[in-house]
């Protein structure tokens, strides 16, 4: 019983002797979407059936938790959407934009992605998805802070940006 004792005092000691590496983000950052609906009757803009459009924003807010205001911060997305009447990550389409702003202490600002066209073929019954997106906050070139919405959001957009890759590469023909 002593051995284990000591162990125990030994290793409570040296985790309160250690010093702490742990790093707290200087920004904390929310992500929100909004939708928005415009409806489209049929025979209007050359449309055969009624539509409902739906438009899709990222708003992120931004806040600074350091005490010293931050000059360099770059916000930056990756929205991947599966449009309607497609399937396979090769049709899908990404959205990606960035947004550089400056905090004062304790300042929180919103920021707004562009816009992301999402319809909706009433006549047809199929409509786009939102497949992963990435949200990213950036100091000085180093990620401070990310909201992916799922774990597998990055592998997702990653397998999209290999299969365009592939799919844009010139053909050797022999």
């Amino acid at each position: 019983m002593k051995p284990i004792l000591h162990c125990c005092c030994a290793a409570l000691l040296l985790a309160f002797t250690l010093p702490v590496q742990a790093q707290i983000s200087p920004v904390k950052i929310v992500v929100n979407k909004r939708q928005q609906t415009k409806n489209v009757a049929a025979g209007q803009y050359n449309n055969i059936h009624n539509q409902t459009f739906r438009t899709l924003v990222f708003e992120v807010d931004a806040s600074n938790l350091s005490a010293k205001p931050i000059e360099n911060l770059v916000v930056r997305w990756s929205i991947l959407v599966q449009p309607a009447h497609t399937s396979g990550i090769s049709s899908a389409q990404l959205a990606e934009g960035t947004k550089k702003l400056s905090l004062k202490v304790a300042e929180r600002l919103k920021v707004e992605s562009d816009a992301v066209e999402l319809s909706k073929c009433t006549g047809c019954g199929s409509e786009s998805q939102l497949i992963a997106y990435v949200v990213e906050a950036q100091v000085d070139g180093k990620t401070v802070a990310t909201d992916t919405g799922s774990t597998s959001a990055k592998d997702k957009i990653e397998q999209y940006r290999s299969a365009k890759e592939r799919a844009n590469r010139p053909r050797r023909d022999f």
